[in-house]
């Protein structure tokens, strides 16, 4: 089985701030790939990038699930976005189900399996010489804590921009402030691939006035 990893055992609750992780992993093709793919699952919800690109199907992905019960994974293909010397596949993991810490009404908050978010992720690419190449999460990812310190199903974010890596997840970036990734204790669901159409935005809007209101602010957005 795949090594699911984390940044952190620690988790979020609304008095104790968990920013959401990122992780990377650089490797080196040699030649130029001919066909490459990866598998990959968050828990909660991630995000993935390659030589700096996005290429997360939509939102909330892989797909919302009891961690106990159903792990959805996805597939990428990554052809013509893998290149021969280094390349570098980087993620974001959000809460989501696995840590939602403000659904007291269903008891969310004392699920048995709650903990800090993970994945875990397969990559193989068959090269122009013939050979073959494979990576995993079990060793070689490194992490770092991302601008989004705050992330919550139901409770929104916070995302503090000052912190901002650039190039985190591209070639050439200097990962030495960057610590190992952790082993995380897989989930009990059963892994499927995911096959639901994926949750993408439709539309976007912008408040029409943004009110200070208690120990916040009131958003309208005009609907």
């Amino acid at each position: 089985p795949i090594q699911f990893i984390c940044a952190t055992h620690d988790y979020a609750d609304y008095g104790h701030i968990v920013p959401a992780p990122y992780l990377r992993r650089s490797f080196t093709l040699d030649p130029a790939p001919e066909q490459a793919e990866v598998l990959v699952s968050g828990l909660g919800f991630y995000r993935i990038f390659v030589n700096g690109k996005e290429i997360t199907k939509g939102i909330l992905a892989p797909y919302i699930s009891s961690p106990d019960h159903m792990v959805y994974y996805d597939r990428y293909d990554l052809s013509g976005l893998l290149t021969q010397g280094e390349n570098v596949i980087g993620l974001l993991l959000g809460n989501g189900m696995q840590n939602s810490f403000g659904g007291y009404v269903w008891n969310f908050d004392k699920a048995r399996w709650r903990g800090a978010p993970m994945a875990a992720l397969q990559l193989t690419a068959k090269l122009r010489d013939g050979t073959e190449f494979s990576l995993d999460t079990g060793s070689g990812f490194k992490t770092h804590p991302s601008p989004l310190l705050m992330d919550e199903l139901r409770s929104g974010e916070y995302y503090d921009a000052r912190l901002e890596i650039p190039g985190w997840c591209e070639p050439g970036f200097d990962e030495q402030d960057w610590t190992d990734a952790l082993p995380a204790t897989p989930p009990r669901g059963e892994l499927r691939l995911c096959e639901a159409a994926p949750i993408v935005v439709s539309e976007e809007r912008k408040a029409v006035s943004i009110t200070p209101y208690e120990d916040g602010y009131l958003y309208d957005f005009g609907i």
